[in-house]
């Protein structure tokens, strides 16, 4: 696993530093190819589908969606409830105190279905529904303002003879509107909870060898943006008109396409029993996105950042799955595994985990195999960075350990109580802990990127499909269908 500013916990950026496995001060007092061969990979030619490009936005707009909440134009689901309110005068002060009284069931309604906006319910009662949640109660009481309007909301109402609706709540009305629900539509993010059956021959559900329901897949908790095909087309389009929480579970059969990538799942159709958990909605994929997010001017820049990431990817895995490994350095992997050693027992009290599962659920690795993994990727950097005098300056350097230190004051800022003084010291007493060996290898592996970049043959393969993110950017309407 290549070295990153960017990290997910300190845990592990110690752990990665701490295995270091060349950690002298002349980086170049041995020749890296008395111990790996790389080969040939200039102009090697990369296949890049645009459609990668797409998934890889449209998980973006998912991860960064905002829980949903009422806006005009929605159509949703809501209990609308009125109360006439009783007044009660305290004998002492002779103050006037309202309250609720008796439902007025002529006006109440159960699961109305309403387009936010409509007029159904009137403009007042609407505008208190906005930016609600799905499960909120909005809880108001109105007076004259309210009376106006609701003969044009209730112009079929049968009241008992002789009575208007004015008879009902002359006084004030109380309105207790509840938001149940809102059907899943294209554009949307969810959450849902599911599992997939395999089938027999006669439609049923398939039985493994141990005699229980043959479950090929399930979730608790998968996000994703309908519309975006990051889930088969089956999949996003049942989903299409659900409602959330768990009294709505919807089962529905799915066929997989001929290319799918599990070849046991190939063009069969499935059983999905699904719940949808939550419901989002994604940001606008614009230049605002990418600015506020990713701190890129453009979504042309951010999208050649993504491709750029992906051709990197691509060229170091060519060169891993193809570089000859003569011996590892016995000196710098025994050190390695030293050090692993010297933090085991201060690791297992801080983190609460021993270092060799910790190392076995991120990496599926034993510590022999992590050491020699993180080795390996060290050799093919080196050997790179010195057949190509890829040499970081002091500039670089300096630059380097400055973005660092920025970073982890940035980190200790977020995730502690520290002031910016504070907070700089740590960050630069952290990185000192890191040592120049941390610095020069980011260095290194960046000026090797950038040589991966250039030396690439970059093919882009057409898109096949237009995402729903598309479509909402240009302000269009996404289809369910």
């Amino acid at each position: 696993m290549k070295k990153t500013i960017i990290c997910i916990s300190l845990a592990l950026i110690m752990l990665l530093s701490l295995t270091s496995c060349f950690k002298s001060e002349n980086k170049y007092d041995y020749t890296m190819s008395d111990y790996i061969t790389i080969p040939d990979f200039i102009g090697h030619k990369v296949e890049f589908a645009l459609d990668s490009l797409q998934a890889s936005i449209d998980s973006q707009l998912a991860k960064n969606a905002k829980e949903y909440t009422v806006s005009v134009g929605d159509e949703i689901y809501v209990d609308v409830e009125f109360y006439k309110i009783t007044y009660l005068v305290d004998e002492e002060t002779g103050k006037q105190y309202d309250q609720q009284g008796d439902k007025i069931e002529e006006l109440s309604q159960s699961n109305m279905k309403l387009v936010v906006g409509s007029g159904k319910l009137g403009r007042i009662l609407e505008n208190g529904i906005l930016g609600s949640a799905i499960g909120d109660i909005i809880d108001n009481k109105y007076k004259d303002s309210l009376i106006s309007q609701l003969d044009d909301i209730y112009p079929d109402l049968e009241l008992p003879e002789g009575k208007t609706i004015n008879d009902y709540i002359k006084d004030g009305v109380k309105v207790v509107i509840k938001v149940l629900n809102k059907q899943i539509k294209a554009g949307d993010v969810v959450s849902v909870a599911f599992k997939g059956f395999r089938l027999d021959d006669d439609g049923n559900i398939a039985k493994n060898a141990e005699g229980k329901d043959d479950i090929f897949d399930e979730s608790d908790g998968s996000s994703f943006f309908i519309g975006s095909e990051l889930a088969i087309k089956d999949f996003e389009n049942n989903l299409i008109g659900m409602f959330i929480g768990d009294a709505h579970e919807k089962e529905f059969l799915a066929t997989f396409p001929e290319d799918y990538i599990d070849e046991s799942l190939k063009g069969e159709t499935v059983l999905f029993r699904v719940k949808v958990k939550g419901l989002y909605v994604p940001p606008v994929y614009n230049n605002d996105f990418v600015k506020a997010y990713f701190d890129y001017d453009t979504t042309e820049d951010f999208e050649n950042e993504l491709i750029n990431q992906f051709v990197v990817s691509a060229m170091y895995d060519y060169v891993l799955k193809n570089c000859t490994i003569i011996s590892y350095p016995t000196e710098e992997y025994n050190a390695a595994m030293k050090e692993l050693s010297d933090i085991e027992a201060s690791f297992e009290k801080q983190y609460k985990v021993s270092l060799d599962s910790y190392i076995k659920s991120e990496y599926n690795m034993t510590r022999e195999e992590y050491v020699k993994s993180n080795m390996k990727t060290e050799m093919i950097y080196y050997a790179i960075s010195q057949q190509n005098l890829l040499i970081p300056t002091e500039a670089l350097l300096k630059n380097e350990r400055e973005k660092c230190i920025a970073y982890y004051k940035d980190y200790y800022m977020q995730n502690s109580s520290m002031n910016a003084e504070t907070a700089y010291s740590e960050a630069v007493a952290f990185v000192d802990t890191l040592g120049p060996s941390y610095i020069y290898e980011n260095v290194m592996f960046n000026l090797v990127d950038t040589f991966f970049k250039e030396k690439a043959e970059l093919v882009k393969l057409d898109k096949t499909y237009t995402s729903i993110s598309e479509t909402i950017a240009k302000e269009e309407a996404p289809s369910d269908k």
